[in-house]
């Protein structure tokens, strides 16, 4: 009854905090924070040992450490980047064209699309952050942002946030950001949150054949690939 009138109870949960920390029993202030978030959350997923409640639907979403073991985070980014190096240097397939008007005819996808302003104004941000994979290409340059008297409509959220640094995004860009973004909606729509979600998004864009690229002849492939890791 008077458990929770002393200081006991204050000294068990310290003392919980600095085993946490293993050898360095005397944690700073950042480190506390730190583990006092983690072993918060640790209590909300994972159930207490003996109670009479299972496991919530948020433990499917975690990583198994037999997934780790088979498959280690380096192997799946080179598995990653070389699905998306064949999806950027496909040939014309013809084979999906009927399973895409099938599935265009059994589904309405109108409302998974990304507003225009929010669009405009993502896409001079990802022009901005992606010139550095341009190098020194002026064509492909041209490709990502335009100038601010060619704005248009769409870019009032963008002139309305602008103090004179921002950049206008390109139609060009704009249709290839607005591909990806349908396909990662549409995807996280139809499937569970997973550890495999990136490969079902490059899944769903290798079941169309023309993609629109951004950039120049020689480097579209190269910077777009850039863009969509970015992305």
């Amino acid at each position: 009854m008077t458990a929770r009138l002393n200081q006991d109870a204050l000294e068990r949960f310290f003392g919980l905090m600095r085993q946490s920390c293993g050898a360095h029993t005397h944690p700073e202030p950042k480190v506390f924070a730190q583990l006092y978030r983690l072993l918060s959350i640790y209590s909300l997923v994972k159930p207490v040992r003996g109670s009479n409640i299972t496991g919530g639907e948020m433990l499917s979403t975690l990583l198994d450490l037999t997934d780790l073991k088979e498959q280690t985070g380096a192997e799946r980014k080179r598995e990653l980047e070389s699905r998306i190096d064949n999806l950027l240097t496909q040939g014309d397939d013809l084979d999906y064209i009927n399973d895409l008007i099938n599935e265009a005819n059994d589904h309405n996808y109108l409302d998974e699309s990304i507003d225009e302003f929010a669009l405009s104004y993502v896409g001079g941000f990802t022009a901005r952050s992606c010139s550095k994979f341009a190098g020194k290409c002026e064509a492909c340059m041209k490709c990502l942002a335009k100038p601010k008297e060619d704005a248009t409509d769409e870019d009032f959220l963008i002139t309305l946030k602008s103090l004179g640094g921002l950049t206008y995004p390109t139609n060009e860009l704009k249709d290839f950001l607005r591909h990806l973004d349908n396909q990662v909606l549409k995807t996280c729509k139809n499937n569970e949150l997973q550890e495999n979600i990136l490969f079902l998004v490059v899944d769903a864009l290798e079941r169309f054949d023309n993609i629109p690229l951004v950039g120049c002849p020689d480097h579209k492939v190269s910077l777009s690939k850039s863009i969509m890791k970015y992305f």
